[in-house]
């Protein structure tokens, strides 16, 4: 997901990318950044979305990692999940006891 990617300032990590910012696209709050790893072609973008504060402009060469936990795989023949997210449990109780109260 676009707000799971983290862009650095330079990429200094194992599993960092080197990217370079195409567009920002501003919506006030936050910013879409349309990244194309430095190494590749750049017939698609890679999104992500920064708070709107950050300081990052077209042409720009950054770094960007996405953390362990939000990483997504698939299967390129059946798209079976490889791996998915992590994801938090919820306290549903307040949800249930509501609905069965009828």
């Amino acid at each position: 997901r676009p707000e799971d990617i983290e862009v650095v300032p330079e990429p200094d990590q194992p599993n960092d990318v080197a990217v370079e910012v195409d567009v920002v696209e501003p919506f006030g709050k936050e910013n879409n950044l349309y990244l194309f790893p430095e190494a590749g072609d750049r017939n698609e973008a890679i999104v992500a979305t920064v708070e709107g504060r950050t300081r990052v402009g077209a042409d720009d060469r950054v770094g960007m990692r996405v953390p362990e936990e939000h990483i997504h795989l698939f299967d390129r023949q059946d798209g079976t999940a490889l791996r998915n997210a992590v994801v938090e449990e919820a306290d549903l109780s307040p949800v249930v006891e509501r609905s069965t109260d009828t």
